[in-house]
């Protein structure tokens, strides 16, 4: 808000000079002119002329150089430290492990020199997001969530490795989640056509995941979508009818769910099989489900249980946390979860603290993106689900993992970072009205897509 008289615009000028977070100027200098404004008033009110009563509003502010020296105290971004501790903590671990790594074979001897590149690459890439203005994100939601949809579509069909686009998918699944959530942020208050078509968003992440094939990703995208159209209803964000809002999403779901049972009956009735009994298939489907659960009911709480007949097939990226409890012990294994899992605890708390809808949307999709894979990860490894191919964020060997990883941890500590300095806060709602209704020989079909009038 520019005011129109000169000394108002020379001491909020003089304000925002000392006010390094440009980003908040505007809403600064508006709240110091209103405020000038209703001093201004009071002295009117008084019986000074306009003029006289604005100098003395004005002078009333104080010296502007201080007065900005101290509202840049309390708009200066902020730094999440602990996290950083964490992540440089694990991150060192990781390089310690591929340096052992590198000295078992030659087959490995490269790991530890790929590490120091990778990791340089990955915090370069943490350092551009993490300083970077996480808003301008939110003005083209669709535009990003296409480009990104485009891109992947193009690897998988040029792309020369075995199965198309599978080595891919993973790490392009981690980007959609964060770019689904800025889609879920631009319909936020187009009622339930609103949720129909984020719905359809998913659907075309989803279709990318079935094409490739890569069912972990797929089952990444959709317990990270879910999620943040499940919150997103609850906290009233698409302004409809909660109980509608979730039928909408969670009955097809089901519905779907039911019949991929009836089709593939037979294959998950054997996975169930190795579950409940995994020496129904040894040789087969279960081996890897026996092997690494044997590995880990052998190995002890402090040493090495390995021994010649012992085999970890991708010791060093898909177990990786199994070769650890098997080559030192389970003190070694529950080091490094507790620290995964004092992680998670501190990005869902950066994820309570945010005050304005996008925000919380896109911590809310980086935290879930990086749990899910660290959830998924050490039970795969520990033998409570089947055996699956994923990383562990920040730990495990792989160029594509640790940089995508650094990219989303980057995206919360940014929002984390600025979040203070946006002032759109959200004001959810619920639609009460029913989506059909008949009255007075008519027949209304509501979709809430007019923001209620008290929002007006």
């Amino acid at each position: 808000m520019q005011s129109s008289n000169k000394h108002v615009e020379e001491f909020l000028q003089s304000v925002c000079n000392e006010i390094k977070c440009k980003s908040v100027h505007k809403s600064v200098a508006r709240e110091l002119e209103n405020h000038i404004e209703d001093q201004k008033t009071e002295y009117v009110n008084k019986g000074f002329d306009e003029e006289t009563a604005l100098k003395k509003a004005i002078k009333e502010m104080g010296n502007p150089a201080s007065v900005g020296r101290e509202l840049d105290k309390t708009h200066r971004p902020k730094t999440e430290w602990s996290i950083l501790a964490i992540t440089s903590v694990l991150v060192i671990l990781s390089g310690t492990i591929q340096f052992l790594f590198s000295g078992t074979s030659q087959d490995t001897s490269y790991m530890f020199s790929h590490f120091l590149l990778y990791s340089l690459i990955g915090i370069a890439a943490f350092l551009i997001v993490y300083f970077f203005d996480y808003t301008l994100f939110s003005t083209y939601p669709k535009l990003i969530y296409t480009g990104i949809f485009i891109m992947t579509l193009l690897v998988f069909v040029f792309s020369n490795k075995p199965y198309g686009g599978f080595i891919y998918m993973y790490y392009a699944v981690l980007l959609f989640i964060p770019a689904f959530a800025g889609i879920v942020y631009s319909l936020k208050d187009k009622g339930y056509l609103g949720i129909v078509i984020s719905g359809l968003f998913y659907l075309s992440g989803a279709f990318l995941c079935l094409i490739s094939p890569s069912v972990i990703s797929l089952l990444l995208l959709t317990i990270s979508a879910f999620t943040i159209i499940t919150t997103s209803i609850a906290k009233g964000f698409f302004k409809v009818n909660k109980k509608i809002g979730f039928a909408i999403v969670y009955v097809p779901t089901l519905l779907s769910f039911i019949i991929l049972i009836i089709k593939a009956h037979e294959y998950i009735s054997k996975i169930f099989m190795i579950y409940l009994y995994p020496g129904f298939d040894p040789k087969g489907a279960g081996y890897l489900y026996l092997m690494l659960r044997n590995t880990v009911s052998q190995a002890r709480l402090i040493g090495s249980s390995l021994n010649e007949n012992t085999i970890i097939p991708l010791w060093n990226t898909d177990f990786t946390l199994t070769y650890i409890i098997a080559r030192w012990g389970y003190v070694a294994g529950i080091a490094i979860t507790a620290l995964m899992a004092i992680l998670i605890v501190r990005m869902f708390i950066i994820v309570s603290k945010q005050k304005n809808s996008y925000s919380f949307l896109l911590s809310l999709s980086s935290t879930i993106a990086i749990t899910a894979q660290i959830v998924l990860y050490v039970l795969s490894n520990i033998s409570i689900i089947a055996p699956i191919q994923i990383t562990l964020p920040f730990f495990s060997f792989g160029a594509y993992s640790f940089i995508t990883n650094m990219i989303l941890l980057g995206l919360l500590l940014s929002v984390y970072r600025r979040s203070h300095l946006i002032s759109d806060r959200f004001k959810g709602t619920q639609h009460k009205k029913p989506v059909l209704s008949f009255e007075n020989g008519k027949l209304t079909i509501d979709f809430g897509l007019l923001k209620p009038k008290k929002l007006q």
